[in-house]
């Protein structure tokens, strides 16, 4: 290292299951402050869980409790983020992990077929609710969710009724998306509340790289179980162009969080935006990298999955195209490493591992890695 060392962007997304993207900036903040490395950290999402951190890190406003349902109907409290900081917010921003996250499922109880969106359905009803005249945006973070129930959860929640061939009423639930033969309305609506929907991933809800068949095996689904959801998918799909007369399967983003942006978008004209990329935008990210001179960033597991613009991916092009050096220290790191330091252009990828703890393990790794970098 050499004596005139530059300032660190530290830009971490979270690790899942074991670090927020606030504490892996922490953790690798403990390090180049014992190494006399000038950095400030600025945390990192998509639109899973620890964007809501990133934006209050960044905004400030206020969290708010609310109590709600998880995928498998325990009870919950979310916290939402509300802008500005008092009780009339024109701006609330809610983690949809936090009422559909996988983390609210125990591993041995995940369950595609039965995990619910109605939590979220909840959420948005009470958010609306609450704040009746200041409100004018609601900004929905999906990712990290234990669903594939295309969001009939929460439709049911907002008074949407769902019909088989017999005109029987149905379950709101993912095993019988296959079975939907016509619906009702909402009986909720937003008014003059804009919903934005920040996605995780560009997946379409339908097709051979939809939701059911890229993520809902993570989500505990069977091989036979993937392909009834797929088809569920696809037949509530053909159902919503059919009743709205707008096209939905293909569309990018659609697939985010098991299909619920294709709900939000279907039924309340919600804008789906890359997560990422709208969280960098807000929090002003390009101004941050052009008053520093290095980026680290970092996640939980990097493999050829992160170059479909998961966040770190979105941080190293922008330090890119600022001609910003950038270096990855995850958790793990799976395959692909010499392809994703191509594509990203970065100037090194590193795996921390997870003992003796995981802040540990990245505080002590961004230790080694910054001992013998050299900023020349």
């Amino acid at each position: 290292m050499t004596a005139d060392t530059p300032k660190v962007l530290v830009a971490m997304s979270n690790f899942k299951g074991s670090l927020s993207n606030l504490e892996a900036c922490e953790s690798i903040s403990k390090a180049l402050t014992q190494l006399k490395i000038q950095h400030s950290i600025a945390p990192v999402g998509d639109g899973g869980s620890g964007t809501g951190l990133s934006l209050h890190s960044a905004l400030g406003g206020e969290f708010v409790g609310i109590n709600s349902v998880g995928p498998r109907g325990s009870l919950v409290e979310a916290n939402v983020l509300c802008f500005p900081k008092g009780h009339n917010p024109n701006t609330v921003y809610i983690d949809s992990s936090s009422v559909c996250g996988y983390t609210l499922v125990p591993e041995n109880e995940k369950n595609a077929m039965e995990a619910s969106s109605r939590g979220l359905g909840r959420l948005l009803i009470e958010v609306a609710q609450r704040w009746p005249t200041s409100l004018k945006e609601i900004w929905i973070g999906l990712g990290d969710s234990a669903i594939s129930d295309m969001g009939i959860g929460m439709l049911a929640e907002m008074g949407v009724v769902f019909i088989d061939t017999q005109g029987n009423r149905l379950l709101p639930n993912t095993r019988n998306l296959i079975n939907i033969a016509d619906f009702s309305k909402p009986t909720v609506q937003f008014g003059n509340i804009s919903l934005k929907v920040l996605c995780d991933v560009q997946n379409p809800v339908c097709g051979p790289q939809g939701s059911a068949l890229i993520f809902s095996p993570q989500k505990g689904a069977s091989k036979e179980e993937t392909f009834l959801i797929a088809r569920g998918m696809d037949n509530f799909a053909t159902r919503i162009e059919h009743k709205f007369h707008r096209s939905l399967k293909y569309i990018p983003m659609t697939g985010s969080a098991g299909g619920l942006a294709a709900a939000m978008y279907s039924f309340f004209n919600a804008e789906l935006v890359p997560g990422c990329d709208f969280l960098l935008d807000q929090i002003g990210f390009n101004e941050k990298i052009r008053s520093h001179d290095f980026i680290v960033t970092g996640e939980g597991k990097t493999d050829l999955q992160t170059l479909k613009r998961k966040a770190p991916a979105v941080v190293a092009h922008r330090a890119k195209d600022s001609n910003k050096r950038c270096l990855i220290i995850s958790g793990a790191v799976s395959g692909g490493t010499e392809q994703i330091k191509s594509e990203l252009k970065i100037f090194g990828i590193y795996a921390s591992g997870k003992d003796p703890s995981a802040s540990q393990a990245l505080t002590q790794k961004a230790q080694e890695v910054f001992s013998d970098l050299s900023f020349d």
